[in-house]
């Protein structure tokens, strides 16, 4: 089973308006089994109609391992690394990590 991400608001839910950008911020928890190349996440699941940018506010992590993520722009996925920057593959269950999101 690919990787599942559930959104959750983290801290007051509200998107915030920087120029012409909305930006949000959710926490994003796993299930399933990352594959290589990433798991995508969608502007209409952030209720945005873009997504311009992804800012991760620390690693993703499981409470007692973490993994490092990157934003594949071209390709609108979220790729996931270990510390000895080799891309993760396993089970993703319960790694949670916190994003800001920007769009419109």
């Amino acid at each position: 089973m690919a990787v599942t991400a559930t959104y959750s608001v983290l801290g007051l839910d509200r998107s915030q308006v920087i120029g012409r950008e909305r930006v949000v911020r959710r926490r994003l928890t796993l299930s399933g089994t990352y594959v290589a190349g990433g798991f995508a996440i969608t502007a209409n699941a952030l209720n945005l109609s873009k997504i311009r940018f992804v800012r991760f506010m620390g690693p993703a992590s499981t409470g007692s391992i973490i993994a490092f993520p990157y934003w594949d722009e071209a390709n609108s996925k979220i790729m996931l690394f270990t510390a000895t920057a080799t891309e993760f593959t396993g089970s993703s269950a319960s790694y949670t990590m916190d994003v800001e999101v920007g769009g419109q």
